[in-house]
């Protein structure tokens, strides 16, 4: 199903507030937290045809970040498990916030490629 390109920033973030609540039965705790972008530091994010076949494809500036351990290879699988197919994506990812620096650039950057992946299927699978 071929699709126009679209490139996404993914803004980092920072938390401003951050309470621990109840714990749940699966080991977790409820949170009450308030996060608040930086738009002026994000990543960038295309998405473009990839070969047929191919499924996902993912370059990225930091080469270390192109496999499937990357959390926007494993947020591609769980879209494919959503929508019952595998769609020929190639997505490239610019690096820019740092890793590991609590600014939240990997959950925005899954949340961008999630979005990315909507839009090569047409827009609607996931509303």
């Amino acid at each position: 199903m071929p699709f126009s390109p679209l490139t996404m920033d993914a803004p980092c973030k920072i938390n401003l507030y951050l309470e621990l609540l109840d714990r749940r039965e699966d080991g977790y705790h409820e949170l009450l937290t308030l996060f608040h972008q930086v738009p002026s530091l994000h990543d960038t994010l295309q998405i473009s045809p990839g070969p047929a076949g191919s499924g996902l494809t993912l370059t990225c500036n930091d080469p270390g970040l192109a496999n499937d351990s990357n959390i926007v290879a494993k947020g591609y699988e769980l879209f494919c498990e959503a929508v019952q197919t595998r769609p020929d994506v190639h997505l490239d990812l610019q690096k820019r916030t740092p890793m590991g620096g609590g600014l939240g650039g990997g959950s925005s950057d899954a949340a961008a490629a999630l979005k990315l992946y909507n839009h090569a299927m047409g827009g609607s699978p996931l509303g």
